[in-house]
């Protein structure tokens, strides 16, 4: 019988055979997909997730039900059960299964196993934009207060890309929220970007998932990198901080919070799941029960009446 790391070695190696092979056939299936939402939308919201990160998925789609953008969503999830669980739940939701099981689980940033989905992420987001396919790449832990898309929309008509920045971070664009329209700037930056995570990919191939990566050298820095030397002649424009704001905004004194007109609010700077989690639930941006269903009180509350402070 087989020792429990004897087995997890096996299948780790059986994902690594049939990597190649499972990743071009996402990419397929993704584009596929993808072309179809830009058929009636336009823009995709591209997005890439595993198991652990369900509760926020869930509780994200709630926060943002009533907004009309879920026909524009497409999920990227490690894990082959929170497909089936989404194709019970949100029907309108489109899910694409990458299965590497090694990639689950509460991946902390900077550490190997995070930076080992940005890998994946990138190839994915490369391919989408290669294809013509004008996204909006987005994470779910975040409050979404309002609707951004009209807003990104009209700043997109003269730029190729958008950005948001980073509390105390100068000529840094965080990874969390990107508009990219499918310009030959774009696919040039995109295709180099691609080019530096998979050369990081292959640095910490056959690490430890849970060592620490410097963080010099992730998605975020590389993708400012080339922004500020304006590769492939990228235009961009940088989202006003005060309304898309990072997880700094928790720890202001409420007066300050209370002078943000807030679109979008990061649940970042807090290492790990569970403390975003409970700093979301202290706040009341939380938007699902115990039985993972939405708490459309709490929806009305922060979304239609915009109490979230």
């Amino acid at each position: 019988m087989l020792q429990k790391n004897e087995l997890k070695s096996q299948i780790l190696k059986s994902e690594q055979k049939n990597y190649s092979q499972n990743l071009q056939g996402v990419i397929s299936q993704s584009v596929g997909i993808a072309k179809d939402i830009m058929k009636k939308h336009d823009l995709v919201l591209f997005t890439f997730i595993n198991n652990a990160y369900l509760p926020f998925v869930y509780s994200w789609l709630c926060n943002t039900v009533n907004m009309g953008i879920h026909e524009q969503i497409l999920f990227i999830t490690t894990d082959a059960i929170s497909k089936q669980q989404f194709e019970k739940d949100w029907p309108n939701v489109k899910v694409v299964v990458l299965p590497i099981t090694s990639l689950n689980g509460d991946q902390i940033y900077s550490t190997v196993g995070y930076v080992k989905i940005m890998v994946q992420r990138e190839e994915i987001l490369n391919s989408l934009l290669q294809n013509d396919v004008e996204l909006l790449l987005f994470e779910v832990d975040c409050l979404w207060v309002s609707n951004p898309l009209d807003e990104c929309k009209k700043i997109a008509l003269k730029n190729d890309m958008i950005v948001t920045s980073i509390a105390g971070r100068k000529n840094t664009a965080a990874g969390n929220f990107i508009y990219m329209k499918p310009t030959k700037a774009v696919k040039t930056l995109l295709q180099e970007l691609n080019s530096k995570m998979r050369r990081l990919g292959k640095e910490i191939e056959g690490k430890d998932d849970n060592k620490l990566v410097s963080e010099s050298e992730n998605d975020q820095v590389y993708l400012m990198e080339l922004i500020n030397k304006r590769f492939g002649g990228i235009k961009y424009e940088v989202l006003p901080f005060d309304r898309y704001i990072d997880g700094k905004w928790y720890e202001m004194k409420l007066e300050n919070r209370q002078k943000k007109h807030v679109v979008i609010i990061h649940n970042n700077w807090v290492v790990g799941n569970a403390k975003k989690l409970k700093r979301a639930k202290k706040f009341g941006h939380w938007f699902i029960d115990d039985s993972m269903k939405c708490k459309m009180d709490q929806v009305d509350r922060v979304v239609n009446r915009g109490l979230y402070v």
